[in-house]
This record gives C-alpha cells, sequence and structure tokens, in this order.
C-alpha cells in the first residue's frame, strides 16, 4: 500500500484505510463493474501465492501491478471522505476504455504462458535447478551461501523445493557419501572466504569419490546484461 503514500513501518495506513473507504463506497453505490476491475488484481495475487505459484511478498517490484488499483481505490475514498457523495456516477466511455485496456492485459498473459521466462539468463536459472543438477542424481541441493545472498531468480527455484539446505560448510557437505553430494555456490568473489574453503575441501576429496562435474556459469537477473551472478555448481559421487 506504499502507492500513492506509504512505506514501512505502519506508513502505508491512512492509504490502506482510504482505499477501504473507497471499496466501501463503490460497493453501496453497486458499481459493480468498477469494484471488480479493481480489486481482480488482488484476487489474482492471492491465489498465486496461495498456490505457491510466484514469489509474492518478497518484492515490490513484482507487485507493482497493484498500484492502480491502490491508487484509483484511494481516490474515491478521498472523494467520498471529502465530499460525502452518496452516489458515484462512473460513464459508459469509461467502461468501454477499461474493457479496451484490458484486451491488452489479455494479450501479455497469453505471450507470458507462450514464454514463461523475461530472458535467457532466467531459463538458464529454471533448466539448472530443475532439470540438470536432477538429472545427475541431486536429490538435496546445498548452497554454501546464507539465504539472503543468494539472487532472487535463484532463491526462487530453491526455495520451491524444500529440500534444499543453505550457508553449507563444503567440508562437512562433502563427508556425507551415501547419495550425490550437490553443492552450488553463488558470486564466489564477493565472498572469497567460502570459496577458498570450498576449493581446500576439494582437495580432501578421498580417491573413492568421482568429482564429475564442477561449472560457473553466468546468470542475469533482471534480463538483458546487467546484473550479472556468477554460480558454481558442484556434483560429487560418493563412494
Amino acid at each position: 500500500m506504499a502507492y500513492p503514500l506509504g512505506g514501512r513501518h505502519f506508513g502505508s495506513v491512512l492509504t490502506l484505510i482510504l482505499m477501504c473507504v473507497g471499496v466501501v463506497s463503490l460497493y453501496r453505490t453497486r458499481q459493480w463493474f468498477l469494484l471488480w476491475i479493481l480489486l481482480m488484481p488482488f484476487v489474482g495475487n492471492v491465489v498465486a501465492a496461495a498456490l505457491h505459484l510466484y514469489p509474492y511478498g518478497q518484492s515490490a517490484r513484482i507487485a507493482q501491478h497493484l498500484a492502480p488499483s491502490i491508487c484509483l481505490l484511494a481516490g474515491v475514498g478521498v472523494v467520498t471522505v471529502l465530499l460525502g457523495r452518496s452516489r458515484l456516477w462512473v460513464p459508459k466511455r469509461l467502461v468501454w476504455v477499461l474493457c479496451g485496456l484490458s484486451v491488452i492485459g489479455v494479450a501479455g498473459m497469453g505471450e507470458v504462458v507462450a514464454k514463461p521466462y523475461k530472458s535467457r539468463g532466467d531459463l538458464l536459472v529454471r533448466e539448472l535447478i530443475q532439470q540438470t543438477l536432477p538429472a545427475l542424481g541431486c536429490r538435496t541441493l546445498q548452497v554454501l551461501n546464507i539465504v539472503d545472498t543468494v539472487p532472487v531468480n535463484f532463491r526462487w527455484y530453491l526455495a520451491i523445493d524444500s529440500a534444499t539446505r543453505f550457508g553449507v560448510d563444503p567440508v562437512q557437505a562433502f563427508k556425507h557419501k551415501d547419495e550425490p553430494v550437490c553443492l552450488l555456490l553463488f558470486d564466489a568473489e564477493r565472498d572469497p572466504d567460502t570459496s577458498d574453503r570450498l576449493d581446500y575441501a576439494l582437495e580432501k576429496i578421498s580417491a573413492s569419490q568421482q568429482l564429475i562435474r564442477d561449472e560457473v556459469k553466468t546468470a542475469y537477473i533482471y534480463g538483458g546484461t546487467h546484473h550479472p551472478h556468477q554460480v558454481r555448481s558442484i556434483v560429487l559421487l560418493g563412494e
């Protein structure tokens, strides 16, 4: 609710109250179409979040589509509070405009279904976590970084798998030999101590263990070629 006015630490309470006043006002004046088209984005968010289909809540960036509804409903709330109107009138031309704009939204949804990733970097992330590593027998993914330092697009695919562990010590991880040991290290240059400890652990593996994967790839979390992140993936077979 930080749009158009608000922030952290209950800074958006006024916006929330005005928005609720706007919802009640539209309900009382029986503006069903306007109320429906402004509240549907929230319904979609709640459904997607409840089904764990999208990581809502981690960043305001991925909920920006709610801002227009929040601003408009808060505006209706302001009008209701200041003018005390008992009936709000919506011209039919506005209904047609909203219907026309909804065509653009539906077309955008169709594009997302046809291409469910923003960039090749996002596709690489998904393939690595959901296809490449599982194909090598990785039932548990162990991340050397703490969860807050993992790039957000990787964090999403790792978080939906309850077998993922974060902040793992590589020396301790290599002691488990019952199944493949699968490690991920993000942005080694930013955490040289962890990278050095990983190299030390690799030097100490036993002769009965086989290193079948040690690759470094680059992924861009916002598309294009900016915000690059390096991910090193290691798979070690036990005895």
